[in-house]
C-alpha cells in the first residue's frame, strides 16, 4: 500500500497581515525655513524639519507598542513565503494562532479607544510642549484619528498549479510548483536558523567568565532560547526529526537552569556553554 506524501497545501495556509496607523510625525515647511534662515542658509531645501507630535502621550505610545507586538507575533509564529507581506501558517497552529491574534487585535483597538478618550487633551498638551511650532491643523479630528487605525489578517489556501481552471503555459505551472517546493524546503532551513541565532548568542555570552567585561546578561537570554525551541517544534511543518531532537536537547539542558544560577556559578555557566556548544555543532552538521 502506498501513502500520499502530504504537500505544503495539506500542511499550511498563507496569511497576510495589513496594518494602518496614525503617524504622529509632521513635516513643517515654516519651521524648516526658519531653521535654514537662522543658520545662515539662503537656499531652500537644505533640510527638512519633522515635528514629533504626542511625544508625552502614553496612550499613543501604548497603541504603537500594541500594533508592533501584533506584527512580531505574526512573524514569530509563521514561516516565510515567496512574496513580501505573505507568511505561511502551519495548519495545526491555526486555532491557537487565530485566538491569540484576535485577542491581541481586540486589546490594540481598545488602546486606540483609550487614545480617543484623551485626544483633545493630548493635542492641548502638545501646545505646551511645542510652543510656537504647535499648529492645530497638524492634528486630525478624533474621529479621523481613530479611522486611521486598522488591523486585518487575510487567510488563504496554499495555491498549486491544479488550481487553474484555464489553460496556462506548462512552463508557468512548473514554475509555480517549483516555487512551492522551494518554500517548503526552505522552511526547515528557516526553523534551523531560528534555533541557531539565540543558541549562538547564549553560548557566546556564557563563554565569558563571571565578572569579565561583557559577562552580564538579561533573563531573556534564557527565556528567548526556550521560546525559540518551542517555536521551532511548532513551525517544523516538514516534521524533520533533527529539528525536534535539537530543540528537545536544548530544553533538557536548560530544564533546571535559571538566569541567576548562570550569573552566580562559573561551573554551571561553563558546563552549560560547553553542552550547548556540542548541540550547536550537531545543528551545523545537519543543516
Amino acid at each position: 500500500m502506498t501513502f500520499a506524501v502530504p504537500s505544503l497545501r495539506d500542511k499550511a495556509i498563507t496569511v497576510r497581515l495589513t496594518r494602518s496607523m496614525y503617524r504622529a510625525d509632521k513635516f513643517d515647511k515654516t519651521v524648516t525655513r526658519a531653521v535654514e534662515t537662522t543658520l545662515g542658509s539662503n537656499t531652500r531645501g537644505c533640510g527638512r524639519y519633522t515635528k514629533k507630535l504626542l511625544r508625552n502621550c502614553s496612550e499613543y505610545k501604548a497603541v504603537c507598542t500594541a500594533f508592533q507586538d501584533i506584527y512580531t507575533y505574526v512573524i514569530n509564529n509563521t514561516l516565510p513565503w515567496m512574496d513580501d507581506g505573505v507568511r505561511v501558517l502551519p495548519s495545526n497552529l491555526y486555532f491557537d494562532f487565530v485566538a491569540e491574534f484576535n485577542q491581541m487585535k481586540s486589546d490594540a483597538m481598545g488602546k486606540v479607544e483609550a487614545l480617543a478618550n484623551v485626544w483633545d487633551q493630548a493635542v492641548l498638551n502638545d501646545h505646551a510642549l511645542l510652543g510656537a511650532m504647535w499648529n492645530a491643523d497638524d492634528y486630525p479630528s478624533r474621529e479621523e484619528m481613530v479611522s486611521k487605525f486598522a488591523i486585518r489578517l487575510v487567510y488563504q489556501p496554499i495555491p498549486n498549479s491544479a488550481d487553474f481552471r484555464i489553460d496556462i503555459d506548462d512552463a508557468d505551472k512548473q514554475a509555480l510548483d517549483n516555487a512551492l517546493s522551494e518554500v517548503e524546503a526552505k522552511a526547515t532551513e528557516y526553523v534551523a536558523n531560528r534555533l541557531l541565532e539565540p543558541l549562538k548568542a547564549m553560548i557566546e555570552k556564557l563563554s565569558i567568565p563571571i565578572g569579565a567585561d561583557g559577562s552580564i546578561f538579561r533573563d531573556t537570554l534564557v527565556s528567548n532560547m526556550r521560546e525559540a525551541c518551542e517555536q521551532a517544534k511548532k513551525l517544523n511543518i516538514n516534521n524533520v526529526e533533527a529539528i525536534d531532537r535539537v530543540a528537545d536537547e536544548i530544553l533538557s539542558q536548560l530544564e533546571h537552569i535559571t538566569p541567576d544560577t548562570l550569573r552566580e556559578s562559573d561551573a554551571v555557566r561553563s558546563s552549560t556553554a560547553s553542552k550547548l556548544s556540542d548541540i550547536q555543532t550537531k545543528l551545523g552538521e545537519w543543516f
